[in-house]
């Protein structure tokens, strides 16, 4: 499974508010939980407007002996 790296950012898109890493592939399901987390954001109070970015790439793995 892939993942991206998502900031969100305040309203001014000036002060980093968190990065939360998703899962990559269905852009549909990403717009979704995009907008639920953002939403949580919202709900404090202490933002009228959040932004985001998606960065990069994020894989993931393993190796075992």
């Amino acid at each position: 499974m892939k993942f991206c790296e998502v900031r969100f950012y305040d309203e001014n898109h000036n002060n980093l508010i968190e990065k939360v890493i998703m899962p990559l592939g269905d852009d549909v399901r990403l717009q979704i939980l995009i907008k639920e987390q953002a939403s949580k954001y919202l709900e404090t109070g202490k933002y009228k407007k959040i932004n985001w970015s998606i960065w990069k790439e994020v894989s993931s793995g393993s190796l075992s002996k």
